[in-house]
């Protein structure tokens, strides 16, 4: 018997019961991105600065101390990525955020 998945629009209103509407989770994600990009700008300015291995690795340790919780309940099954429940790994989701930026810059360059 195949698998047969629910409609795209019972999955979203499911997620919108579930984890909040389209501008919560849009929330959420700009808040993630913009940690993100500070944890690493943080320990890219605080490793530029560093000469020796034990300074690398206080700058890192400072990073890992943020994001390492995060990944330890990923890696212990604890908190499920959007992705892996789609079946994608890391690679699939950067080969579709090149694929939507290049649509989306395409219509740009088009000034539709």
């Amino acid at each position: 018997m195949p698998d047969i998945q629910p409609p795209r629009a019972d999955l979203r209103d499911a997620i919108q019961r579930e984890a909040g509407d389209l501008q919560t989770l849009f929330g959420t994600t700009s808040d993630g991105a913009l940690a993100l990009a500070l944890t690493v700008a943080r320990m890219a300015r605080a490793m530029s600065g560093g000469s020796t291995i034990a300074e690398m690795k206080a700058a890192a340790s400072d990073a890992d101390a943020i994001l390492g919780p995060l990944l330890d309940a990923v890696d212990g099954g604890t908190v499920v990525t959007t992705y892996s429940a789609k079946g994608l790994d890391e690679a699939a989701v950067f080969t579709e955020v090149g694929t939507r930026a290049t649509a989306v810059a395409g219509v740009l360059a088009n000034g539709q």
